[in-house]
């Protein structure tokens, strides 16, 4: 285990396993800790019905997030397959269709491979399905993954998860069947009531949110921002002034989108464990995907976003990569004209 000799996404220490790309921080937020377990890291737990009670049990943990994939090789279940499932409402479970987007060359058709997403992140729940062995560089790989995504948002993440991945899959979307036989669902959690405090949270990070973050740096502290907007409010209502303050307070103190930044580190952690096993950029595994979650990383703080930058770059190692002081990223093989630096900032320059 590597000490990364920083915090992460608000924990204060933050440690590297020195395999399966895991990583581990503890240090404030309330005490608690995180675990981020991609699937090369999976690989190494031989029993998950003793993994999951210790942490459940013992250590009383919870899940935020979990993924759970079906690899297709053979590419009979295509993207293509599941726009048209989309149109016959295969991916709706009551009420509206979930939103759809679709990432890469769906013109003409490339060998950098498509990807078909259903659902949003912030609602707590989507799927991407996509073409991995065209991700990888295999121009004439059929491989398709179907790979759901599950957030603790008005939803409880049972433990049952780890021992039964298929079934939870299978049970996402109505159109998911062909996964398995048995099929389990996670049902919304109703809010019911809900005192109205957590809607002003809501409206007011959603409509003034930007706006925070820029009077955050522009000040420095939250304290000088919270006295700034009270001093102007403080006029009209009293009561009123001092619930919109405590409401700021709450929405700095949460850093705005920390549910948003959590999923962009999540799969950029993903992408970039890929690339240091591939010898692929991440950037041009999923080039959507990565300018998407890229995107909610730079618009952090700018500690935050520089420790989240290091933390993935960190992950690029030998024997394929070589990673210089200043950040500047290189292959370890086949160098060419074209082969030049790379550097991930705010953006990413050649």
């Amino acid at each position: 285990m590597t000490d990364q000799e920083r915090g992460l996404q608000g924990w204060k220490k933050s440690f590297r396993f020195d395999h399966g790309c895991v990583m581990f921080a503890y240090g404030g937020q309330n005490d608690t800790a995180f675990l981020s377990l991609p699937g090369e890291g999976c690989s190494f737990i031989s029993d998950w019905q003793s993994f999951s009670t210790f942490l459940r049990d013992e250590l009383q943990s919870k899940i935020t997030r979990w993924d759970g994939a079906v690899d297709d090789f053979k590419g009979l279940h295509s993207v293509d397959q599941a726009v048209e499932l989309y149109k016959s409402g295969g991916f709706k479970q009551g009420g509206r269709n979930p939103n759809p987007k679709q990432h890469g060359n769906w013109i003409t058709h490339d060998d950098l491979g498509r990807t078909f997403e259903v659902g949003r992140r912030k609602n707590g729940k989507l799927i991407r399905i996509y073409e991995k062995g065209k991700q990888l560089g295999d121009s004439s790989s059929p491989w398709v993954r179907w790979e759901v995504e599950l957030h603790a948002k008005d939803r409880v993440i049972p433990w049952d998860v780890l021992l039964h991945p298929g079934e939870y899959v299978a049970g996402a979307y109505p159109c998911m069947s062909w996964v398995s036989e048995r099929a389990f669902r996670i049902h919304t959690i109703k809010e019911q009531d809900r005192i109205s405090y957590e809607r002003l949270k809501q409206v007011a990070s959603t409509s003034y949110g930007a706006l925070f973050n820029v009077m955050l740096q522009r000040e420095g502290s939250a304290e000088r921002v919270v006295a700034l907007l009270k001093k102007q409010a403080i006029y009209r209502n009293a009561l009123h002034s001092q619930t919109i303050i405590y409401v700021l307070r709450v929405i700095l103190q949460m850093n705005f989108e920390t549910d948003d930044l959590d999923w962009a580190m999540g799969e950029l952690a993903n992408l970039f464990a890929e690339s240091s096993r591939v010898g692929i950029l991440p950037h041009q595994l999923n080039p959507g995907l990565f300018s998407e979650a890229w995107t909610v990383l730079c618009f952090q703080p700018l500690e935050i976003s520089t420790r989240c930058r290091q933390t993935l770059i960190s992950m690029l190692t030998a024997p394929l990569w070589q990673v210089s002081k200043e950040g500047y990223i290189k292959r370890n093989f086949g160098f060419n004209a074209s082969n030049k630096p790379t550097r991930y900032e705010n953006t990413f320059t050649h």
